[in-house]
């Protein structure tokens, strides 16, 4: 395995896999990597794409131009789609673009590949004009496409994909590499941010930069007690603060679905903190679904107080 694939972090099954696809010098025409956001999927996906450029037999070896380019974002033949940013969709007619340009030849390499980030926010409609190229998906081409879970897209286009899990790491692991990273950093704050991300490291390093993000991290805390003490009012002021600003709220909203989704709770309590609060797995469940609605609204635009007000009825019938 080549050092550069060492210094991406665990996930040792993914890695083995793209080594086994450049062994046997052939690729999938498309490849989907899921997994939690911040656990490295778009990083990996790059991997993919320079592992399948690269000039060494045993790449991707970092070093080649291929690999140095596609890593530094500049490659003429890699184009990244991306779809994240404040939980927003992208569109068909993206979609549309890129069906422009995959008859086009390779400029340095041969073949084009396409990162399709955050696929789960593609509407329905760009996902079925995804799906008739890759049902007949042009010679030379390769499609890398990136979600936080296959369920959220078409059973069509799964069908058509070979599927990478990504996993988050131990969060000793990742206490550890933090540790090395924010040497300077305050010990107990770094501990906090591992327990409540499960060994996100991405999420962790988002918290260590951002004081935002561990006050979203705290809101959506707050906001899960209060959904698991049954106290309607205090949930509906929690959600309330949320009305000010749609871009804030859905950030809050991906934090919450991350805690509920990585099993936050479960991560404090092995963290040795003191367990508040416990919410069943059924009801987490109807948490999720109700948190990935009141996201696809906000995309809709719909008013921030309307929203809140559905999103804590449908809370409360979620009990």
């Amino acid at each position: 395995m080549s050092s550069l694939l060492d210094s991406f972090y665990g996930n040792q099954i993914a890695k083995r896999t793209l080594v086994l696809y450049k062994q046997d010098g052939r690729f999938p025409h498309a490849v989907l990597l899921e997994g939690e956001p911040g656990c490295g999927k778009k990083t990996f996906a790059r991997l993919l794409a320079a592992a399948a450029q690269c000039e060494a037999p045993d790449g991707p070896c970092g070093v080649c131009r291929s690999c140095r380019k596609i890593l530094a974002g500049i490659h003429p033949d890699v184009t990244l789609i991306d779809g994240a940013g404040g939980a927003r969709s992208f569109h068909i007619e993206e979609i549309r673009n890129l069906k422009s340009g995959v008859y086009v030849k390779p400029n340095e390499s041969d073949r084009r590949i396409y990162i399709l980030a955050e696929a789960q926010n593609m509407t329905a409609q760009a996902q079925n004009a995804l799906l008739k190229v890759l049902e007949e998906p042009p010679a030379g081409v390769m499609f890398l496409l990136t979600c936080d879970n296959r369920a959220r897209l078409l059973e069509t286009i799964l069908s058509r994909v070979a599927v990478i899990p990504l996993e988050t790491l131990p969060v000793e692991e990742c206490r550890r590499v933090l540790g090395e990273r924010y040497p300077g950093e305050d010990a107990k704050k770094l501990d906090w941010l591992c327990r409540v991300f499960g060994g996100n490291l991405g999420r962790c390093i988002a918290g260590v930069e951002d004081e935002k993000i561990r006050l979203q991290v705290q809101q959506s805390a707050r906001i899960l007690e209060k959904i698991a003490s049954g106290d309607d009012y205090s949930l509906m002021t929690e959600l309330s603060a949320l009305e000010s600003s749609r871009l804030e709220l859905e950030r809050c909203l991906e934090q919450l679905r991350a805690a509920v989704a990585a099993g936050y709770l479960g991560a404090w309590r092995k963290g040795g903190e003191k367990e508040r609060f416990s919410i069943p797995p059924l009801q987490c469940k109807k948490i999720l679904a109700i948190i990935d609605k009141a996201a696809e609204f906000s995309r809709q635009n719909v008013g921030l107080s309307l929203l809140t007000a559905w999103m804590a009825a449908e809370l409360r019938a979620a009990r």
